[in-house]
């Protein structure tokens, strides 16, 4: 079963949160935070276009995979925890990609 619309309201969802954790985050932490959403951004938009072209099916394990990543941005309580659910959404789409 495809999942590719769930997928891209999950990834919609993820950058989102991802927009609000940095506007909130300290001022000095939106700083080094800031490029790191742009490139969650990018690889994000770069896999919603493969998805299309490719016609890849998203399958229920990469909505596991990615709902996994999604509790762990929702959860990042400080700068670090953020910048490795970052680090961590970035290898799920280059993984994908490939």
């Amino acid at each position: 079963m495809d999942h590719t619309d769930k997928m891209y309201a999950l990834l919609q969802d993820i950058l989102t949160t991802v927009a609000y954790k940095i506007k909130i985050a300290p001022t000095a932490d939106r700083a080094e935070l800031f490029p790191e959403m742009i490139k969650v951004q990018t690889s994000l938009t770069a896999y919603q276009a493969k998805i299309l072209q490719d016609r890849t099916l998203t399958t229920e394990k990469d909505m596991n995979d990615l709902a996994s990543i999604k509790s762990e941005i929702d959860s990042a309580a400080d700068k670090q925890k953020l910048f490795n659910a970052l680090g961590r959404t970035i290898s799920f789409v280059v993984t994908r990609r490939a």
